[in-house]
């Protein structure tokens, strides 16, 4: 039994979650398999909408698979997982609910040469898209996604009363990104990068996009990064 809190932006969460996971794995494979089934009960507050609370069954599997050379200084690499879950209103569940969600990286080097492209999706198909909790819902934004933006600060908005911004949440996220580096001292390399996405009621639907120069000390796997940034 897992219980979860999450008050960030215009999220305020309490959640408790109950699992079961069977992992497995297929000889001469790199993928792995995991079925799961979830039984989790969130009171919520997205944005300006009322507290809820949702009960949802979820069974669900999950296709990954992770591959790499170069020990700590990676130089080829590839990671891919997908997730799929639902819940149904016959099922234990108060709402009807299919989700989806996946990422891809690869690395690859020529010679000096390297060259990470990232991509993320995901979707929810849902007749009740407000009593979706907010846990489930999708946000961009922050080091992991489209960087020069403020951590899961994008999303579809309403306005409040004071008419500021409030976010809602998306039905959907894209996000996609390339980056390239090079070495140029001992033990650091510089790059350049552009992130591109959002999360939104629409598929890709208004863009923001982030690009940027970078420094990455390969031995203490540190990063910094100087990011300009354009909002939709």
């Amino acid at each position: 039994m897992v219980t979860q809190a999450q008050n960030n932006n215009d999220t305020h969460s309490d959640k408790l979650s109950v699992s079961v996971t069977r992992n497995w794995t297929v000889e001469n494979s790199d993928w792995q398999r995991s079925a799961f089934l979830k039984l989790e009960q969130e009171t919520f507050v997205q944005g300006i909408d009322p507290e809820q609370t949702i009960q949802l069954l979820m069974p669900g599997f999950t296709l990954s698979r992770l591959r790499t050379k170069g020990g700590l200084d990676v130089y080829w690499g590839d990671r891919q997982s997908i997730t799929t879950e639902f819940a149904s209103d016959s099922l234990l569940s108060d709402i009807n609910m299919f989700r989806v969600t996946a990422l891809s990286k690869w690395l690859r080097s020529i010679d000096e040469h390297r060259f990470l492209l990232r991509f993320q999706a995901g979707g929810i198909s849902t007749s009740s898209f407000d009593r979706v909790p907010a846990s489930l819902r999708y946000f961009a934004g922050g080091d992991q996604s489209v960087r020069g933006f403020g951590y899961e600060t994008l999303s579809p908005y309403e306005l409040d009363e004071n008419n500021e911004k409030s976010l809602t949440g998306g039905q959907y996220l894209t996000v996609a990104s390339i980056e390239y580096s090079y070495p140029v001292v001992e033990d650091w390399r510089a790059s350049v990068f552009v992130d591109a996405g959002n999360a939104s009621d629409n598929i890709a639907e208004d863009i923001a996009t982030g690009y940027g120069i970078g420094a990455t000390l390969v031995v203490a796997c540190w990063t910094h990064s100087i990011v300009l940034s354009t909002r939709p």
